[in-house]
């Protein structure tokens, strides 16, 4: 850097002198015309992505896209884009401007590129990361830009030591009374001025190369994006199109385990109201036979009722449970079953469009549309697996089984009360000890288990129940199996009937 006496000082040494041709702050007398060649190179370098200005800006507008990698990709292309019209345009305008500028001192100029320099080679150096998400939609095109960037990076490196070349010599000669061509060439050879010419042209066509590219992929990204915008909505309406038949499948097998757990309720209530009304005519004889006896026989049928009631208490709550786990894992299977071809589809469709040539409609038409429109139309036809679980036909089974068990203890109800049928409290005294021997001898203490064997039942009940269920759901998670392998091999023709087509192009 030059002091402030230095500065004033050569003002006075070396006078600017306004007929000269200008060459990096030189005023250079005669026939010189290399700072023009320099300029036009440099300017030319970022020249092509005027082009794409409204491309980009509509691009921009358009985000977010249809999906993750489409998005990831555009906003990449974006970074690209502002990267080059940004720090690598003020990079070459740096040198390009100082080229022909003869104003202003030669160490403020390479100043000035040295900063633009700084900036333009912080932008390669985290391309990468934004290159990577192109090369995620498009391989082909990504990789290409990629190493396209590698050779930008090289030549940029290479323009970074001309430079500090250029500065060398032009500072070395700057104080000169008169400035040559001759003065020049004695310390930049026409070499090392070619050289940074030929560099500026090598930039410029790799750049024009690379706008290429850009379009392409742009071009890539848009085309991409309306179509999975519409094969993403086509396929997101069929998936929740299964909402309506798998809420109405899930309240039907719900209510299926209410009116199993109403039937456990009333047998419990018919057999207690049964048994309570055999209690109050027993309770009714104010004999001196009966009625002494009258506890320990309402103690032995009020121990029979609860038995029965215990065993229907355990009963209810599982059965229950297991019906509403059955509703609950049915339809998550239906939707579990419908995502997996979603997400097979989704890979197939996003790899597709990432393997989109320009002129390859015909296949997309041929393959992809097809492919989405049969999903839309198959995907809710899945709910139609649950079917098979024909839950009411499941509890009615069981149901007959719990009538079965209420009518075998209303048996012994009936037995009771036939034993005081006609008898009352004014009846022979061998009546009433009859009826009374029957009653003790129907349900001693020492025999009750004799009377509740029937009621293990209630546990055969539940297996059954269970068992059942869990037959029929198997048929449901192999019906939906088979639809979702029929799917996914439709999926898997169509993505290798896209591939097979678009190698044409």
């Amino acid at each position: 850097m030059f002091t402030e006496g230095e500065i004033g000082c050569s003002f006075l040494v070396n006078p600017v002198i306004t007929s000269g041709k200008p060459f990096f702050g030189l005023n250079v007398q005669g026939g010189f015309k290399t700072e023009t060649d320099i300029s036009v190179a440099a300017l030319a370098i970022t020249k092509p992505f005027a082009s794409l200005k409204l491309t980009i800006a509509n691009l921009n507008k358009s985000l977010p896209l249809s999906t993750v990698t489409l998005d990831d990709a555009a906003r990449g292309i974006i970074f690209l884009y502002n990267g080059i019209v940004g720090p690598i345009d003020g990079f070459v305008q740096a040198i390009a401007d100082s080229a022909t500028d003869k104003s202003t001192f030669s160490t403020f100029l390479f100043d000035r590129i040295y900063v633009a320099l700084y900036l333009a080679e912080q932008f390669i150096d985290v391309t990468p990361k934004y290159l990577s998400m192109v090369a995620a939609f498009s391989p082909t095109i990504g990789g290409e830009i990629k190493a396209l960037v590698g050779e930008i990076q090289v030549i940029i490196e290479d323009l970074s030591s001309t430079m500090a070349t250029f500065e060398e010599a032009v500072t070395g000669i700057w104080s000169n009374s008169q400035i040559t061509p001759s003065s020049i060439y004695s310390v930049l050879n026409k070499y090392r001025l070619a050289n940074l010419i030929g560099a500026l042209d090598a930039f410029s066509y790799q750049m024009n190369t690379l706008k290429g590219l850009i379009a392409d992929v742009i071009s890539a990204i848009t085309t991409a994006d309306a179509s999975m915008s519409t094969y993403t909505a086509t396929l997101t309406t069929a998936f929740a199109s299964l909402d309506n038949s798998l809420s109405s499948s899930y309240n039907s097998i719900t209510n299926v385990a209410s009116e199993f757990i109403k039937q456990i309720s009333s047998s419990v209530t018919k057999l207690s109201t049964t048994v309570d009304n055999f209690n109050k005519q027993i309770n009714a004889f104010n004999d001196d036979i009966i009625k002494p006896n009258a506890t320990a026989i309402i103690s032995l049928t009020s121990e029979f009722t609860f038995f029965y009631n215990y065993f229907m208490g355990v009963l209810q709550p599982n059965s229950e449970e297991k019906i509403n786990s059955v509703a609950y894992m049915v339809t998550d299977s239906v939707q579990t079953a419908a995502k997996d071809v979603l997400y097979n589809a989704y890979q197939a469709l996003n790899n597709a469009m990432g393997n989109l040539p320009a002129k390859a409609s015909t296949c997309v038409s041929t393959y992809l549309s097809p492919m989405v429109t049969s999903l839309s139309l198959s995907i809710p036809t899945m709910a139609s697996c649950l079917n098979l679980l024909d839950a009411p036909s499941v509890a009615n089974e069981q149901v007959a089984l719990l009538n079965k068990l209420l009518d075998d203890r209303l048996t012994y109800v009936t037995a009771w009360t036939n034993a005081i049928s006609g008898v009352t409290s004014s009846s022979a005294a061998s009546v009433r000890k009859t009826a009374t021997l029957k009653l003790l001898a129907e349900t001693p203490s020492g025999n009750i288990d004799v009377h509740q064997p029937a009621l293990a039942e209630s546990y055969s009940i539940f297996a059954q129940l269970v068992s059942n269920f869990n037959s029929r759901q198997n048929r449901v998670v192999m019906c939906l199996t088979l639809k979702g392998v029929d799917l996914s091999a439709m999926v898997i023709s169509a993505s290798n009937g896209y591939f097979g087509c678009i190698r044409g192009y």
